[in-house]
C-alpha cells in the first residue's frame, strides 16, 4: 500500500497541473456548449448545481492533494476561471447567474478540504516506505 501512495504521489507532483487543466478544458467546453447539447451536462439529467460543485471540486482536489503545491492563487485562479466562463454563457444561449459561481466556489472549497488530508496522508504513507 505504501508503494501505490508513493507512485500516486510522485504522479501528482508532476502532473497536477496538466491534469487540473485538462479538467478545467473539460469544464470549459462544457460550460460553452449550447444548451441541450452533449456537451451540456444538463442534457443527461445531471442537477445543474451538482455538476458544477463535482466540477470544480475535481480540478481543485487534484491541486491539493500534491505535495507542496500553493492553494490560496490556484483557487483564485479557478474561481476568476469559472466567473468569465459565466459571463460568456449568454453570447451561446445559455443563462449565467451568481448561483453558479457559488456553486463553483462552494466545489473549489470542497476539493480543497477534501484533497489536503488526502495530500497529508499519501505524504505519511511516502515517508513510510522512504
Amino acid at each position: 500500500m505504501t508503494k501505490i501512495a508513493t507512485l500516486i504521489h510522485a504522479l501528482l507532483g508532476k502532473y497536477n497541473l496538466f491534469v487540473s487543466g485538462l479538467l478545467l478544458a473539460v469544464i470549459t467546453l462544457a460550460s460553452l456548449s449550447p444548451a441541450g447539447s452533449s456537451g451540456d451536462p444538463g442534457a443527461v439529467g445531471v442537477p445543474d448545481y451538482f455538476a458544477h460543485i463535482v466540477a470544480y471540486a475535481a480540478v481543485v482536489f487534484v491541486r491539493a492533494a500534491t505535495p507542496s503545491a500553493r492553494m490560496l492563487w490556484f483557487c483564485g485562479a479557478v474561481l476568476v476561471w469559472s466567473g468569465a466562463i459565466e459571463l460568456l454563457q449568454p453570447f451561446i444561449g445559455r443563462s449565467a447567474g451568481l448561483p453558479d459561481i457559488y456553486a463553483n466556489a462552494a466545489g473549489i472549497a470542497l476539493g480543497a478540504v477534501l484533497g489536503y488530508p488526502f495530500r497529508l496522508l499519501l505524504s505519511r504513507m511516502s515517508s513510510l516506505s522512504a
